[in-house]
């Protein structure tokens, strides 16, 4: 910047701003009528639409059938554990599935792994360290 320049910022006023235009009232009407106004919606049109406007989006709701459960067949009584057969394709490491007399099932579940595949509970002789390899056919037993 210029001294000159620099002289010309320094001797503006701060009280230099633009002015705003203004405008009396007088001689118009101070008051407006309730048929001039439109606060009960007595000019103007309806809405229509837009050039390219989408109809509202409706949800769509998919036809149902009314859900309905079975009785139930199983009371407290129904597990017993001479009649019960356990299901081991349900059974996960930490619940036992049983297939009821009655029909009905009853689950058991525990904190901890409590089901092992054969041979690999903690302290079985397949889980030690061994020379051979396993093999994959998990029913058999290991041969010493």
């Amino acid at each position: 910047m210029s001294l000159s320049g620099l002289w010309k910022w320094a001797g503006t006023s701060p009280l230099d701003v633009p002015e705003q235009q203004g405008g009396t009232a007088r001689g118009k009407s101070h008051t407006a009528s309730t048929a001039a106004t439109s606060a009960e919606g007595g000019t103007g049109r309806e809405p229509s639409k837009g050039r390219g406007e989408l109809d509202p989006y409706q949800r769509p709701t998919p036809d149902t059938e009314k859900a309905t459960t079975e009785p139930v067949t199983g009371t407290d009584e129904s597990f017993d554990e001479k009649t019960s057969e356990r299901d081991a394709e349900k059974s996960t490491e930490t619940t036992d599935h049983y297939v009821n007399a009655d029909g009905s099932t009853t689950v058991r579940h525990y904190p901890g792994r409590t089901n092992f595949r054969a041979g690999t509970a903690p302290g079985s002789r397949s889980t030690r360290r061994s020379p051979r390899p396993r093999t994959a056919d998990w029913s058999r037993p290991p041969t010493p």
